[in-house]
């Protein structure tokens, strides 16, 4: 089972967010992610087996973290891998905070992490062929005050994301 971590909007940040795909992907000539797959990945754990999920899901249980808001204001580019995407200018140290301890609760457990630097963000293009530095969009407020285990499922020509389990943030 390839499994993340992640941050997922509720419907009225999704819409928000799906219309500023569109206009993003037009810019930058790549192709639009589907609305029900935005999200920001926090732990990448990769492939997990089956016998293995209720221990990757006790470490997350671990995790104490307070929900905070997340601005999205600016859009740009990764030109290395192509994407397009949403994030915030001034990003909380609450979400650092969360991303971080997650990290090391699933590693502690004995789970292979992808050990990249954090570089919150939300993928709105894949395969774009014009890069162009970050700038402002309209900003929209997230409040966050859950995370998710995310299954990643390959089917003919796309990925589906299975949500397995949710946790709610409360100090």
């Amino acid at each position: 089972m390839k499994l993340f971590f992640a941050l997922w909007p509720d419907d009225s940040v999704r819409l928000q967010l799906a219309t500023q795909r569109l206009d993003v992907a037009r810019l930058t000539g790549g192709r639009p992610t589907l609305p029900v797959t935005l999200h920001m990945t926090l732990v990448f754990a990769g492939n997990v087996p089956e016998s293995r999920v209720i221990q990757i899901k006790m470490a997350a249980s671990r995790l104490k973290a307070k929900p905070f808001d997340y601005v999205i204001d600016t859009t740009g580019c990764f030109a290395g891998p192509k994407i397009a995407w949403l994030a915030s200018d001034s990003t909380p140290n609450q979400l650092f905070e969360l991303q971080s301890e997650l990290q090391r609760n699933v590693a502690a457990a004995d789970f292979e992490v992808d050990e990249r630097t954090f570089r919150p963000h939300i993928t709105i293009a894949r395969n774009v062929t014009h890069i162009f530095e970050p700038h402002a969009v309209s900003p929209t407020v997230w409040h966050v005050n859950q995370f998710c285990l995310v299954q990643a499922i390959q089917t003919d020509n796309t990925i589906r994301y299975d949500i397995l389990d949710r946790w709610v943030l409360n100090d």
